[in-house]
């Protein structure tokens, strides 16, 4: 494929990925594609690092976490497949994990450092994916 559609897909990814980030009703946008946006003008960021939230139990949970972790392996091939330096790559994935996070905090979302964890994880298998070819 060409450049353009290269960087045509890689924005709609991030454009997927974003309006999930910024709707305040996940499971809204989920099972009803009703995407509401809401502003948190003063965040708490220290909020990134709790743990307590985590609820294994819930499938719900586990279902966000395998999104997280497939969501950003997918990223960072398509970042790969357009600039072919896997280096360059991990490290745009990681810092956009960290991105993503903080920026859940202004729409009345909960960023998590262990979110972040798990959003590198995903990419750092595409990593590994493509080291091996």
């Amino acid at each position: 494929m060409n450049l353009i559609t290269r960087v045509i897909l890689l924005v709609i990814w991030i454009g997927v990925m974003l309006s999930f980030i910024w709707t305040h009703d996940i499971h809204g946008a989920l099972y009803s594609v009703h995407f509401n946006f809401d502003i948190n003008p003063n965040p708490r960021f220290l909020d990134v690092f709790i743990f307590q939230d985590f609820n294994y139990t819930s499938p719900i949970f586990w279902i966000a976490k395998l999104a997280h972790f497939f969501g950003f392996a997918i990223f960072d091939g398509l970042l790969f497949w357009l600039i072919k330096n896997k280096t360059l790559t991990l490290c745009g994935s990681i810092a956009f994990a960290i991105f993503t996070e903080i920026l859940q905090l202004y729409f009345y979302r909960d960023g998590r450092l262990y979110d972040m964890m798990i959003d590198s994880l995903g990419a750092f298998l595409m990593y590994f994916i493509i080291s091996k070819n």
